[in-house]
């Protein structure tokens, strides 16, 4: 086998890397290339062609990916880990440390099986059958009951649902403030639609799918075919009324219309992208004058209290004052708000109901949003829950069983973060177009990037297991018990968020589970994150050669460190702080720059549903597109570096061939970059990314970068005009 060009000679080649590591890295990157296809024609096909042959997308998958592929084995390893006794997970994971204290060792025991309990009542699909909807009664007639309770306005309604957990009709969130990124601020905007965007509003069969699906589900919960004792002495005692069909039916007609208002209403989201216009602080008071739409004092009070804050930031106006106006006019009743609010309730609980109940909304949403056939399993669905419940206990028994938990493994992958950061600074005091003012701070912001690896060892620290007992102290679990359980656990989220309200921002908290496949860059923080579950193969392997890791791994850290130079990160400096401190002259050349990739990636477009064309968003994607290729450069110049005599700390780089891969290293560094991002999807999926993901579609995301990469240019050695070699090339970093 060989490439579809004539590779170049790479120099300072010393031998065959026979590791099992490269032999298996060899093996892996042959199994996903198209020969057939010219890397110059079309790159990510070239790439990912053979991969995409021969991984069809499952039943119960909207899409298959690399890091799909990868994460599924993550929570491969989870599962068998919490079907097994402590002792046996212990001993798959080579044991404990030999200092660790028999105190510590008990608390170990005890946590893990708080965390087995979650599991296996998610996985008592029995005892979840038994009980039927009924779990669900006593908070939906908590809302009817707050319905009764205002003699005008909803303050009641939207606290009790806050309480559960859903604000569908406005959110309301605790972060730092982006000009003061030391303190907290509640934020209030426009809610998340029960659609993936307000796109789908206007699409009259998926309205139909939608209004059906609710009907159903509400039938599940609500329906008086379901009169069973009971069911029936449930809604007795919870002190609400079954409902016939028509009259369900009836009820969600007017709540998907009023839905659809609030879509109407609501910001795009290229708008809510934009910091500083979403940046309007404003008094308490002044939020009760200009939006009456509740008693807000008394909305904070039950939550923030003692510390009840008196300003706000109101992100979305305009929305808020259109939703005011329609519910203090009464052209919106309290009913329907009230019956809006129950649905969205049920819809949101669904999962965490019976069989039938689950089944019901999985297969609305499915069809709505992703396209599978199929429901997924139920080990794939408790698995994902516990870690979405127990991010940081799971990041634990993670790191364990793949030997992650050790100085020696935090050391080597921090390896790649520092190198990164050195990269970009000398990229920095290379650029051509920033006038000395503004490099000067963009090179101050870089110092101060602060980055971890892994999972947290602050707050909580997952290596010891008297931390994280303390951390999730006020969850209490039950092995039989699930929907109780997953009350438990937002009335402990909305403790621990509100709480933070007059206290300094802790810059050590985890933003992500550290067991997913993922990286992030905060930018109030100005810190950037790689999560242990993507430091794997074949994103990571500190054993192969380091331009592999550098194509995979290496341009996920570029990415991630590119955020604090995007077109939003930029407008923070090294503190965090959202400030000016652009000369207006090179902010005007930045905003002339960005209009290169916010036409490059709009003329990109994918198939939906019935070979529907639809064009990429090239601002709303503009952020990780600018990530994206400014990601590659950083991580190629760092590969680049080590390849002439640059270290990497404490270890050298072996530069060798991978056996029976007649390629260059250059080359080999965007191929491992490109099949990062192999992936096959369903139409509906495809439509829903391209409505709704920040990111551009994985094919564009390849092809653009190496569009915009002289670098990939002479690596391939693409002729001039060719597909992936344009005379135009859009470059910011």
């Amino acid at each position: 086998m060989s490439l579809a060009v004539s590779p170049t000679n790479s120099s300072n080649i010393n031998g065959v890397c026979n590791t099992p590591a490269c032999v298996e890295s060899a093996k892996d990157i042959l199994s996903f290339i198209d020969f057939n296809t010219h890397p110059c024609d079309d790159f990510y096909q070239y790439t990912c062609g053979a991969w995409l042959k021969n991984h069809a997308v499952p039943d119960d998958k909207g899409f298959i990916s690399v890091i799909v592929d990868l994460q599924d084995r993550n929570f491969d390893q989870l599962i068998q880990a919490l079907e097994s006794p402590y002792e046996s997970m212990l001993e798959s994971a080579g044991g404990l440390p030999a200092d660790f204290g028999s105190n510590e060792r008990e608390v170990d025991k005890a946590i893990f099986g708080k965390l087995q309990d979650y599991y296996k009542a998610c996985m008592n699909t029995q005892a979840i059958d038994t009980l039927g909807p009924t779990p669900i009664y006593p908070y939906l007639a908590k809302i009817y009951a707050a319905a009764k309770t205002d003699e005008r306005g909803v303050t009641d309604l939207l606290i009790e649902s806050l309480q559960q957990g859903v604000q569908p009709l406005v959110s309301v969130s605790i972060d730092a403030d982006d000009k003061n990124p030391e303190a907290y601020v509640a934020s209030v905007m426009q809610p998340k639609l029960g659609l993936p965007s307000k796109d789908y509003y206007n699409q009259p069969s998926t309205l139909d799918t939608y209004r059906d699906g609710l009907t159903q589900v509400l039938t599940s919960v609500l329906g008086q075919n379901n009169t069973e004792p009971l069911r029936a002495q449930k809604a007795r005692e919870a002190g609400i009324e079954l409902m016939d069909e028509p009259s369900i039916a009836a009820m969600v007609r007017r709540v998907v219309d009023f839905e659809t208002k609030l879509a109407n209403l609501s910001a795009s989201k290229v708008d809510t992208q934009d910091p500083l216009a979403m940046y309007n602080m404003l008094q308490l008071d002044d939020i009760q004058k200009r939006f009456p739409l509740m008693d807000w004092r008394r909305f904070l009070s039950a939550f923030a209290n003692p510390v009840v804050p008196q300003q706000m930031i109101v992100s979305t106006q305009s929305y808020l004052g259109n939703l005011t106006q329609i519910i203090v006019s009464g052209e919106v009743s309290k009913d329907l708000v009230r019956d809006f609010l129950l649905v969205r309730i049920i819809k949101g609980w669904a999962y965490a109901l019976d069989s039938q109940t689950y089944t019901t909304y999985k297969t609305m949403q499915n069809k709505i949003s992703s396209g599978s056939t199929a429901i997924k399993k139920r080990t794939q669905e408790c698995i994902e829950d516990t870690n979405e419940s127990f991010g940081q206990l799971v990041a634990r028994y993670f790191a364990l069983i793949n030997q992650q938990a050790t100085a020696e493994w935090r050391e080597k992958a921090n390896d790649y973060l520092t190198l990164l950061q050195e990269i970009w600074l000398n990229r920095l005091a290379s650029n051509d177009w920033l006038d000395k003012e503004t490099r000067a701070k963009a090179i101050e912001k870089v110092n101060k990037i602060t980055h971890d690896v892994g999972y947290s060892i602050k707050t909580p620290d997952t290596r010891l297991p008297s931390s994280l007992k303390e951390y999730y102290a006020g969850v209490q679990i039950h092995p039989n018990t699930f929907f109780e359980n997953e009350h438990s656990l937002i009335q402990n989220e909305l403790n621990r968020d509100w709480k933070k309200l007059g206290n300094k921002v802790n810059k050590e908290e985890w933003l992500m589970n550290p067991a997913e496949v993922n990286a992030y860059y905060t930018r109030t923080f100005n810190k950037m994150v790689v999560l242990s579950g993507i430091l794997r193969p074949p994103f990571y392997n500190h054993t192969n050669p380091a331009y592999l890791n550098f194509g995979s791994i290496g341009t996920i850290i570029g990415h991630e460190l590119s955020h604090a130079f995007d077109n939003t990160g930029r407008l923070y400096d090294g503190d965090g702080k959202m400030v000016q401190w652009w000369t207006n002259k090179t902010e005007q050349e930045f905003s002339e720059k960005e209009q290169c990739f916010i036409s490059q990636y709009s003329n990109f477009t994918v198939t939906g549903p019935d070979n529907q064309s639809i064009h990429v968003n090239g601002k709303m994607t503009l952020a990780e597109n600018l990530a994206d290729n400014g990601g590659v450069a950083a991580a190629y110049d760092a590969f680049l570096q080590t390849w002439n005599g640059g270290l990497l700390s404490k270890e050298k780089p072996e530069h060798v061939q991978l056996p029976g891969v007649n390629m260059t290293a250059e080359q080999l560094f965007f191929i491992n970059f490109g099949r990062t991002w192999c992936k096959n999807a369903r139409p509906v999926e495809a439509a829903r990314q391209v409505y709704t993901d920040v990111h551009s579609p994985d094919k564009v995301r390849v092809n653009a970068v190496a569009q915009n990469s002289v670098e990939f240019a002479k690596a391939f050695q693409c002729p001039a005009n060719s597909p992936m070699n344009p005379s135009k090339k859009c470059k910011i970093w």
